[in-house]
């Protein structure tokens, strides 16, 4: 993966997050006897996926950037 890539799927996710969140929050509280408009643990179960894979993405760019730099301090 090219770090443009990696940098874009970043980009991607955070939109991502900050379309779940308030769907997460919108979902979490309902009138007794109600049912919410969506699963809040399928929500849940997304945004943890979502958090794994940019922890990933963000720990492959900055081992990228550290590579890079180490081979051009010679």
């Amino acid at each position: 993966m090219k770090l443009a890539e990696a940098l874009q799927e970043r980009a991607d996710i955070n939109s991502r997050l900050a379309e779940l969140y308030p769907r997460l929050s919108n979902n979490a509280i309902v009138q007794e006897g109600e049912k919410p408009a969506e699963d809040p643990q399928s929500l849940i179960d997304e945004i943890e996926s979502c958090t794994a894979r940019l922890a990933e993405l963000i720990a492959r760019v900055l081992s990228t950037w550290r590579n890079f730099v180490r081979l051009n301090r010679r």
